[in-house]
């Protein structure tokens, strides 16, 4: 559907035949990342179910037929007890230099829908002011990185490597499909055995200290408390892939660990009725595209 916002300036929906010249508008705003960065992001979020009622890929401003700004918002959701949680990850938010002025309008366009609660995961300094004046605000306040082999826990617990095409797992339809998802896009996904109920876990390999140190990055875990019950068999699983280092999102410093907490790094905000789980980064930017 069509908003107009000025003189030949519309802010509309993004369509499968538009990705072309999103990817033109992403690539001149964001010089640092190449075209294939955008196209294979794009790409991947063709392959996520989509959220009927939401948008697919987010919303673009267009000027006299051209793309003159994109922000792009990774709809997903998840299942509670008293309903389900729709996520929109707000991300990638860029409008050409003549056009400016219609920034705000842009932003103010993707977050008018009501019912979902909205992230952004990395807000670029120049916007943070913007942001919290659409009622963004921090839901983490920092990074923990720890050393999992040194992670004191007990515990007969063990972790599995999901396997798609596995049926023995105690893990709902939307966990099961969530592992599937993330180990297709290159992420390290695993089943923790030992209850009851299977434990899901997602971690992403990445880098850190100047690019120097392999680390892995928590994605997903059903709950905090899960990370401490499956501390041991992390570690083991993670020392399988050279991963000696495991970064989290943080609301504090996690005491009894032998790590450090970086507050400040890589903030995160929301808008919604409640903030997200700090443990929960699936279906976003950072799967989607990766860093």
């Amino acid at each position: 559907m069509f908003e107009k916002t000025g003189p030949n300036v519309v802010c509309r929906e993004i369509a499968d035949g538009d990705l072309e010249a999103v990817v033109d508008c992403l690539n001149r705003n964001f010089p640092e990342r190449d075209r294939k960065y955008w196209e294979q992001g794009l790409a991947r979020l063709k392959t996520w179910e989509p959220v009927p009622g939401w948008p697919r890929y987010g919303y673009l401003l267009g000027a006299d037929g051209d793309v003159v700004g994109v922000l792009l918002v990774l709809m997903s959701r998840r299942p509670r007890s008293n309903g389900e949680e729709l996520r929109g990850n707000i991300s990638s938010w860029c409008v050409d230099r003549d056009f400016r002025a219609y920034a705000s309008a842009l932003a103010m366009k993707a977050i008018a829908k009501k019912g979902a609660t909205y992230v952004n995961l990395s807000p670029a300094r120049h916007t943070l002011d913007a942001m919290a004046a659409l009622g963004f605000q921090p839901y983490t306040i920092g990074q923990t990185f720890i050393l999992p082999p040194f992670w004191r826990a007990a515990g007969k617990r063990k972790l599995e490597r999901f396997d798609p095409e596995g049926s023995s797992y105690a893990l709902t339809p939307f966990e099961t499909a969530l592992l599937r998802d993330h180990a297709a896009a290159g992420c390290l996904a695993y089943v923790g055995r030992g209850d009851a109920n299977d434990a899901p876990f997602v971690f992403q390999r990445r880098t850190i200290l100047k690019r120097l140190v392999p680390a892995a990055h928590l994605v997903y875990a059903r709950s905090p408390n899960d990370l401490s019950l499956y501390a041991a068999a992390i570690a083991k699983a993670l020392a399988r892939h050279a991963l000696f280092v495991l970064a989290y999102d943080a609301i504090a410093p996690f005491e009894g660990v032998l790590g450090g907490f970086l507050r400040g790094r890589e903030r995160r905000l929301f808008k919604g009725a409640a903030a997200p789980d700090w443990c929960d980064l699936a279906y976003t930017e950072l799967i989607a595209f990766g860093r």
